[in-house]
């Protein structure tokens, strides 16, 4: 049952990075088609902490600075890429062009890291200098149930669909890992994650948004991980738990 469900990177590090050309061609320009799934348009003024991590100058997934030589983002993007392969590109409204491309010196991908469950899904990515952006604080808890959060990227505006050059943004509801778990199963989500979305709505994030932050208040409280599809109802989206995983993050700022 595990295959029926995606992470959102877009694609997987490793051999189908060779597929990136293709996959990335389709941009989007501002009201001319749907936003990322059921979001819009942003711009990095509004969300200074987000980077796009680039895998040989193309955009494979999001990030978000923590500290001004540290990104966060999921450790399914970062595993096994060569380090010298990697870039961050920090301060631009567009994964492509504006910005510097920071370099990336170090990946700490945590140790505990289960390709198959995709638990505790999150890296640390050392840039060799400071990259422009403001950095998220860290949250302490678990976001609300109920609560409203925010997840940008650069993902695909439908599921299959074309990927912006433009970052968006999309609004969602926090829900209930029990209400999560019934949907998913009760072992596929662990305390390490945290779920949102899967209204009726098909508001989502997607392919291509995969290590992006969902924050509320500018503070970083998920890593986008993975789900089914994306934006189809009844089927929220996974995060990683930031604040379950603080020890790790911590040990490595």
């Amino acid at each position: 049952m595990r295959s029926l469900f995606r992470s959102r990177a877009v694609p997987a590090v490793g051999t189908a990075l060779l597929m990136l050309g293709g996959v990335l061609s389709g941009t989007a320009a501002a009201g001319d088609e749907p936003e990322i799934v059921g979001g819009r348009p942003t711009t990095i003024q509004n969300h200074p902490y987000q980077v796009s991590l680039q895998y040989n100058g193309k955009h494979i997934c999001g990030g978000t600075l923590v500290k001004p030589d540290r990104v966060v983002t999921a450790a399914h993007c970062t595993d096994g890429a060569s380090v010298s392969d990697l870039g961050i590109r920090a301060g631009s409204s567009y994964h492509s062009s504006g910005g510097p491309l920071c370099r990336v010196g170090e990946v700490v991908q945590h140790p505990q890291y289960d390709r198959w469950t995709t638990d505790f899904d999150v890296s640390i990515v050392k840039i060799n200098s400071r990259c422009t952006g403001r950095p998220a604080p860290l949250a302490e808890r678990e976001p609300a149930t109920g609560s409203q959060v925010t997840v940008t990227g650069w993902g695909a505006l439908s599921e299959g669909g074309p990927s912006p050059d433009q970052l968006q943004e999309v609004t969602v509801d926090v829900i209930s890992r029990e209400a999560c778990r019934r949907v998913y199963g009760s072992y596929a989500v662990t305390g390490n994650m945290i779920c949102a979305g899967g209204g009726q709505d098909g508001k989502d994030a997607c392919q291509g948004d995969s290590g992006g932050p969902l924050v509320q208040n500018g503070v970083l409280y998920g890593i986008v991980s993975w789900g089914s599809g994306c934006g189809r109802p009844g089927y929220p989206g996974v995060y990683s738990n930031v604040a379950a995983l603080r020890p790790f993050i911590d040990s490595n700022l």
